[in-house]
């Protein structure tokens, strides 16, 4: 019997730490310091009447048209070196190759 409990605790001890290792991961790509390409979709923080704005003004990760990315937008604010910028029209975190229905070209 004490064979099958030591099994079962291994088997739960691994469990557990895979899990914890799938959500630091999940974390790590959220934050776009995954390795991966830059995601800034988070919303969780925002109020509903500034997600929907988000919505409305069809604002999407990756721009369809490089020559109309945020980062050539007057209205985006650079955030550090490798993250999320921000907007003051649309709230929540921005991707420099976002885009959205409000852009303005840089002067």
């Amino acid at each position: 019997m004490s064979s099958n409990l030591l099994d079962r605790r291994t088997f739960l001890t691994r469990a557990a730490l895979l899990g914890g290792v799938a959500a630091g991961a999940s974390l790590l790509a959220a934050c776009g310091k995954g390795g991966g390409s830059l995601q800034c979709t988070d919303t969780a923080g925002l109020k509903p009447d500034e997600a929907a704005t988000r919505t409305n003004l069809n604002y999407v990760d990756a721009s369809t048209d490089p020559a109309k990315a945020c980062n050539g937008c007057s209205l985006f604010v650079a955030g550090p070196e490798g993250a999320c910028g921000s907007c003051p029209i649309v709230k929540g975190p921005i991707n420099p190759n976002g885009a959205c229905a409000s852009w303005v070209k840089k002067a």
